[in-house]
């Protein structure tokens, strides 16, 4: 059961960050929030929205190989993930 907390612990840990990651962004934060993205992605690499949010950021950079890699990591977790596919 103490595992199952430390689970929904971290979830909104990472959540949280997350949000701040998404504020930064659009507040023309771009490298914060990719720093933040970055960050949670180490801890929680299978993380499919931040890896969107990430590749995201990467475009508003102008940061296009970053971007495509983390797409292309999102089409080898989920092949049919359209939103991926059209970016």
């Amino acid at each position: 059961m103490q595992n199952a907390e430390m689970s929904k612990m971290e979830k909104e840990k990472v959540l949280d960050e997350l949000k701040v990651g998404i504020l930064m962004l659009q507040s023309g934060k771009i490298m914060d929030a990719i720093k933040v993205f970055q960050r949670i992605l180490m801890n929680d690499p299978e993380n499919i929205d931040v890896r969107y949010w990430l590749a995201g950021a990467y475009i508003e950079a102008d940061m296009f190989d970053e971007a495509r890699i983390q797409l292309e990591e999102i089409l080898k977790k989920k092949p049919d993930e359209v939103d991926a596919m059209n970016i």
